[in-house]
């Protein structure tokens, strides 16, 4: 079987591609990609070339797009190109040069997908390119994702070469007389990428010549052993977490008995941006004092008495609000109070959300706000004054719900309640009360 028939056959059977499927070639001007439009030219595709200049090479770069250009005009196929300063870029963000590139670059395909309704972008990676990823995920350090290399598929991105090894792609450049230039950087060892292709592989290939075989063969099968181990630590995390809105508990009785704790604690946790030197920093406080935060880029980790608990860093704007009497619904984050002025006479069905006072013992605005560790009230059923912070401790709540409680003041200075958990024993309602303050909370 030919060159082109093994593509033909590798994006049907592999990729699930067909001809009615439109396609952008991302074209740099090098002969894998000057390769991959030529075959895909051949295959009645719809088909459009996408090519970045990263401005990182000067005239060179140039060339690049000029080669391209007149190439798609010579063939009437629909060209896109944009330049992309970036330098700047990777300044801005503290990136290296070749991150930068790959981010900039997969953010304009998926823009191009999106405003001219193509299907897929193209990309023209091939069996070396595996090799040299899987080399060097395994020196930078890696889990199992980083072992199987690079997909055949990811969304929207298909890489129909990834049959082929470089040396047959350049053979089918010669073979068919196509045109393409050489990226003098390609030669350089200042990246590390570079390094391997360049030093580390030709001594691999000198023990075994069939390198890039046996590394697509090896990644195949790990690709296959990471979904059979993604499964069984989804089954564990689903045995083991417990979700409430947006806040995840895990109870620490249940992580302990895990064998080799900090694989399976990385695994859950690094959805929430957690690494693992902050996973072995999260189990060493598993014995301490609670009370310990951690924090990734999205997410707060709170190490409570007998869980741990994950919740998004939302940013909420701090709670300092004033009720009239005579409202009837307040807003503010994520909760709401619905406020009804009711007299003695209405029946009274008491459930967690919802709390009645004596109106006549409040003094308008009742004010709102989060608590702090000066505050002190009487609690329902109580005579005497308690700490809201020793009342979190009795009730025993963590340290999320009791960042997420709130007090209700009167305006005398009085706490009247601490939603969504007590009222003040004060403001009950007695046989003396003649009106009634009914708050149903709803909470984030």
């Amino acid at each position: 079987m030919n060159f082109l028939n093994r593509f033909e056959n590798f994006l049907i059977d592999e990729l699930n591609i067909h001809t009615s499927q439109k396609i952008i070639v991302a074209v740099s001007g090098g002969v894998d990609s000057m390769v991959l439009l030529n075959m895909l030219m051949q295959t009645k595709h719809q088909i459009a070339v996408a090519h970045c200049n990263f401005c990182l090479r000067g005239e060179e770069s140039n060339g690049d797009n000029e080669l391209i250009k007149l190439f798609c005009n010579e063939n009437n196929i629909q060209f896109f190109d944009k330049i992309f300063d970036t330098n700047s870029f990777t300044k801005e963000n503290k990136i290296g040069i070749q991150e930068a590139a790959r981010i900039i670059r997969y953010e304009w395909f998926n823009e191009l997908l999106a405003n001219y309704h193509f299907n897929f972008i193209a990309t023209a990676h091939h069996l070396n390119d595996v090799t040299e990823t899987l080399l060097f995920n395994i020196t930078r350090g890696t889990g199992i994702s980083g072992l199987h290399g690079i997909p055949i598929r990811n969304n929207n991105i298909i890489r129909p070469l990834l049959f082929a090894t470089k040396d047959e792609i350049i053979e089918y450049a010669k073979e068919n007389n196509i045109s393409f230039r050489d990226d003098s950087s390609n030669n350089k060892n200042k990246y590390s990428r570079n390094k391997i292709r360049n030093l580390v592989v030709p001594v691999l290939k000198e023990i075994n010549p069939l390198l890039e075989e046996h590394v697509h063969s090896l990644t195949n099968q790990i690709t296959f052993i990471e979904k059979i181990y993604r499964s069984h630590i989804e089954e564990i995390w689903n045995n083991i977490h417990i979700k409430k809105n947006d806040t995840i508990e895990v109870p620490i009785s249940e992580l302990i008995q895990l064998h080799q704790l900090p694989y399976y604690l990385f695994e859950f946790l690094s959805p929430f941006g957690f690494n693992f030197s902050q996973t072995t920093e999260i189990i060493s406080s598993l014995n301490e004092q609670s009370g310990k935060r951690f924090f990734s880029s999205t997410h707060l980790l709170l190490k409570d008495r007998k869980s741990i608990f994950i919740t998004p860093v939302l940013n909420k704007t701090s709670i300092e609000i004033c009720i009239e009497k005579g409202e009837d619904l307040i807003t503010f984050n994520d909760a709401i109070l619905k406020i009804e002025y009711l007299n003695i006479d209405t029946e009274i069905n008491y459930t967690s959300n919802v709390f009645y006072f004596d109106l006549d013992s409040i003094v308008f605005p009742i004010k709102i706000r989060s608590w702090n560790n000066a505050d002190k009230f009487v609690p329902l059923g109580m005579n005497n004054y308690k700490k809201v912070s020793d009342f979190f401790i009795d009730e025993k709540l963590s340290l999320i719900e009791k960042n997420e409680a709130i007090i209700c003041c009167s305006n005398d200075g009085n706490i009247i309640s601490i939603l969504p958990y007590r009222i003040d024993n004060r403001n009950k309602i007695s046989s003396d009360s003649k009106n009634i303050l009914k708050i149903t909370f709803v909470g984030a």
